[in-house]
């Protein structure tokens, strides 16, 4: 599934994209009266939003498996005191989905989690809030780009 997801991903961002931007031309021509509604540039549109929504539901399930596998490795870089393993599965198990809007935002220097099962490797992100020592913020990197999957709290020894 998480390689689906990293192969459409960079197709889905670019439908995101081009139904953007046929979108807004479409409305600006239906507010001048030379056009009806634009249902399928709006549909174009709606796709691959759905498609974002269902990933991250998708990539935080699939990774909630995959660590309970015991021939699961982690590793972390830059290196942290504790075992990863139980680190990034206490983040994917308490992880929010809405923080609203707060002002703060991820630190530049995240902590990257490889999650490897028989050659199929996984990167997951994980970086401290800007304001909030305990608060950091999760996401997953696909084959390109990034998706934000919310957001966790930690004790400060954890990492």
């Amino acid at each position: 599934m998480l390689s689906a997801i990293n192969i459409l991903s960079p197709f889905m961002a670019l439908a995101m994209l081009i139904g953007f931007a046929l979108c807004l031309v479409s409305l600006v021509r239906a507010m001048g009266g030379r056009r009806k509604i634009p249902y399928i540039s709006i549909s174009f549109l709606l796709v691959p939003l759905l498609f974002f929504l269902l990933s991250k539901v998708a990539i935080v399930k699939v990774l909630n498996e995959k660590l309970a596998d015991l021939e699961v490795k982690v590793t972390v870089s830059p290196s942290i005191a504790s075992n990863p393993k139980p680190v990034l599965q206490e983040v994917i198990s308490n992880l929010y989905q809405w923080k609203g809007s707060s002002g703060t935002r991820p630190s530049d220097r995240p902590y990257v989690f490889d999650v490897c099962l028989h050659g199929d490797c996984f990167t997951a992100n994980i970086a401290q809030d800007s304001d909030d020592p305990r608060m950091y913020w999760v996401s997953y990197e696909p084959f390109m780009g990034t998706i934000p999957l919310g957001y966790t709290r930690l004790a400060y020894d954890k990492i």
